[in-house]
């Protein structure tokens, strides 16, 4: 009879059991060298890829100085330098008033060429190319635009007028000016105590070569004659005889 060696056991495998029956240290040892090769390419890749970053912006900073090498930085940063134009400022018009003007040109096409807008009564009187900006009128009413020259029409009948108003217009748009005042009178010194040259101008400046000139008019304030003279605007166009 064989005797059993001190400490020695035997066991007894339960055949119900899902445990192996043999121990495999390797059985999962694809799995994980697969595993560290997927985590150490992705970790090569997320170096290459900072590694191109950082090249690119040391390339554009590279490129930024050599671009920059010849300018002189300001002493003091802090400072800014404000430098004012040499060219005159222009009249107290209207650069402002552009746009308008343009709006005015556009409603022209549309409505006919040379329309006005009248407002008138026994002695005043106001017009205005058709869609011309209501602010511009309002301005001119109250004198806002300084009038550039003038000329006055006491004394000459209603030809000597005409012809004086259109050279006077034209050579005040040659001219550049924007504002003038034309002096017609309120005929008080007229055979019938009426104004017959105030009659026909505000034809005069709607109609033919001299409307052409003409963006806008109205009586003039009392200090520059009142409703015995008219301001007048001129187009910013300069024309020809």
């Amino acid at each position: 009879m064989t005797k059993k060696a001190p400490g020695s056991t035997k066991r007894r495998i339960d055949p119900s059991s899902d445990r192996p029956l043999f121990y495999s240290p390797f059985k999962d040892l694809d799995r994980k060298i697969a595993k560290a090769a997927k985590a150490k390419s992705e970790a090569k890749r997320e170096s290459s890829d900072v590694a191109m970053l950082k090249s690119g912006l040391d390339n554009e900073d590279a490129i930024f100085r050599e671009e920059m090498k010849d300018v002189i930085p300001l002493k003091n940063r802090r400072k800014r330098r404000f430098f004012e134009s040499s060219c005159p400022k222009p009249p107290r018009f209207f650069v402002q008033e552009e746009d308008a003007e343009a709006l005015a040109k556009l409603a022209e096409l549309v409505a006919g060429y040379g329309k006005f807008d009248l407002t008138f009564s026994d002695e005043y009187v106001e017009g205005g190319v058709a869609g011309l900006n209501p602010i511009i009128l309002s301005k001119l009413r109250n004198g806002d635009f300084s009038y550039q020259d003038f000329v006055d029409l006491h004394g000459l009948n209603k030809t000597e007028a005409r012809e004086k108003v259109a050279r006077f217009l034209h050579d005040s748009a040659r001219k550049g000016y924007r504002c003038v005042l034309i002096v017609h009178g309120r005929g008080l010194h007229s055979d019938n105590k009426e104004p017959v040259i105030k009659s026909y101008i505000k034809t005069w400046l709607c109609k033919g070569e001299i409307g052409k000139m003409v963006l806008a008019f109205s009586s003039a304030r009392p200090c520059d004659g009142g409703t015995g003279a008219l301001y007048v605007l001129l187009r910013k166009k300069k024309f020809k005889l």
